[in-house]
């Protein structure tokens, strides 16, 4: 074996010597290496998602507690019927006309278990209603103001404002939502929460979405048609103002703080002075003379008709007689 080859083997053995070398090392130190490496990163994922998901779980507890406080009881068919008669008590107080509300069956919420797989868990119903009502936009307003501001878990899905007439009246159909959960601890009752009077709109601005109504199309008729036919006091010193509601309708006689009878309008006798009344219209402050039509005052560009000959303030000993009365001075008047 010459020098030559010995120096050849050894440069053999020398890459032999390195490439085991390498190989070792990659095995043994280096992919264990960034094996642990690639274990602890994923580690600390898993912590990290464990953490996140604490603290989601965390605030998704105290929504529920909140949820559970607001939801309808937990046996929905209590439920369904509780709330189907706080809608009517609503729409009743705000004296809503033709009022319809319409329940679905339950339709049960379920979401996955976290202990048996291919399962899902049952925590609650949501429940639909069918609503319908005719009303003023003022009374309106105000319904949809204490529907806001009542501490039950439910909202407004769907809804359809109607005009009637000039716009003063409106025909609304709503589908309305409600949710019962079995965390509820109430099984016979609804909640009483209340919403937070600061989240509310302020009655300035709803007096200002009354006042543009944005249905409107012309004064309503029916008011243009309301006269102001006499004024008088009863023996205990109360005002009392008559009306001729239209053509073919009886007389009117309302004491303060009564309401004339009319569909869906709010009419009120706030005071009495001299041959002056002041009156509140769907929300509006007015001053009505005797022989005057609403129309004529607040919508002074209608074609009103004439005014009939005005009656007289009477202050009567009885009841009965401020009647004979005030018909007297109203024939009489008439006469030629």
């Amino acid at each position: 074996m010459n020098t030559r080859t010995k120096w050849l083997l050894a440069g053999v053995g020398v890459l032999a010597l390195l490439y085991v070398g390498d190989y070792v090392y990659r095995t043994y130190i280096e992919e264990p290496s960034r094996n642990a490496t690639v274990a602890l990163e994923k580690l600390d994922k898993q912590l990290q998602d464990a953490a996140d998901s604490q603290l989601i779980a965390k605030k998704i507890s105290q929504k529920m507690e909140g949820f559970a406080g607001r939801a309808l009881p937990y046996n929905p068919d209590v439920a369904r019927s509780l709330y189907q008669d706080w809608l009517l008590k609503l729409m009743e107080r705000h004296e809503m006309a033709g009022i319809s509300i319409d329940a679905s069956a339950p339709v049960p919420i379920e979401i996955k278990s976290r202990t048996t797989k291919k399962k899902n868990r049952l925590i609650g119903y949501r429940i639909s209603y069918s609503v319908h009502g005719k009303t003023s936009l003022p009374k309106w307003v105000n319904w949809v103001r204490d529907f806001e501001s009542s501490g039950h878990l439910h909202k407004i899905k769907s809804l359809t404002l109607i005009p009637l007439g000039n716009g003063n009246e409106i025909d609304a159909n709503l589908t309305i939502e409600a949710v019962s959960l079995q965390a509820a601890e109430r099984e016979d009752q609804l909640t009483q929460w209340i919403r937070n009077p600061q989240q509310e709109p302020s009655a300035s601005v709803l007096a200002s979405f009354v006042q543009r109504n944005i249905f409107a199309r012309g004064f309503s008729k029916t008011l243009a048609a309301i006269r102001l036919q006499a004024l008088t006091f009863n023996r205990r010193g109360e005002g009392e103002a008559w009306f001729d509601v239209g053509e073919g309708k009886s007389t009117q006689i309302i004491n303060l703080g009564q309401k004339l009878d009319i569909p869906i309008r709010d009419i009120v006798l706030l005071s009495v002075a001299g041959d002056v009344a002041k009156l509140k219209v769907n929300g509006a402050v007015i001053e009505l003379a005797i022989g005057q039509t609403l129309g004529q005052v607040m919508d002074p560009g209608t074609n009103a008709a004439p005014e009939s000959p005005a009656g007289e303030t009477i202050v009567e000993e009885s009841d009965t007689k401020a009647t004979e009365k005030t018909a007297a001075v109203l024939t009489e008047e008439k006469t030629p």
